[in-house]
């Protein structure tokens, strides 16, 4: 298979090198698993979650995530990854080992990413049209708090914990 005569885009599978064609135009960004052999790659334009054998080089299925997946960030155990939603205003939450829909959690005005607190017990999700974070606890997918960000033309756009979690 060459990459001169694919519709979809593709990603590069390097030993051996070959080709793996996506199931969706504009692939935006992507998660690989704590053990290397998983990458979750969200397609912009389908509202799709693609999910890539890296060991063996193919595709093994597509997740429906909502319009216009963006973020795509894996909780610090590895279980579960959170997709943003940016049309539908809602994260996407996917077992990473069965590659199943588990819930999806409220998000407010277009998400764009996930940051997690290093022990994973707690999600932070920037919401760019609401100037706010939501706080999710991360075992139960629950939203617990929005924390409305101060000043004029606050868009979070991406969230980070410090090391030790206290910030």
């Amino acid at each position: 298979m060459s990459p001169d005569n694919l519709d979809h885009p593709l990603v590069v599978h390097q030993e051996p090198a070959d080709f793996v064609a996506l199931d969706a135009q504009d692939p935006e960004q992507l998660a690989v698993s704590k053990d290397g052999r998983w990458l979750f790659v969200d397609n912009e334009d389908a509202g799709t979650t693609s999910v890539i054998d890296v060991s063996e080089g193919r595709l093994v299925g597509s997740i429906a995530v909502g319009g216009e997946p963006e973020g795509v960030d894996l909780r610090p155990d590895g279980k579960v990854v959170y997709v943003t939603s940016e049309e539908d205003n809602q994260v996407a939450v996917i077992d990473a080992l069965t590659h199943k829909l588990i819930t999806t959690i409220p998000a407010g005005p277009r998400p764009r990413s996930t940051g997690f607190l290093p022990d994973s017990s707690r999600a932070y999700i920037s919401a760019e049209n609401g100037s706010s974070v939501i706080v999710v606890d991360a075992m139960t997918h629950r939203v617990m708090q929005t924390i409305q960000l101060a000043g004029e033309l606050v868009r979070p756009m991406g969230v980070a914990s410090s090391a030790d979690g206290r910030q």
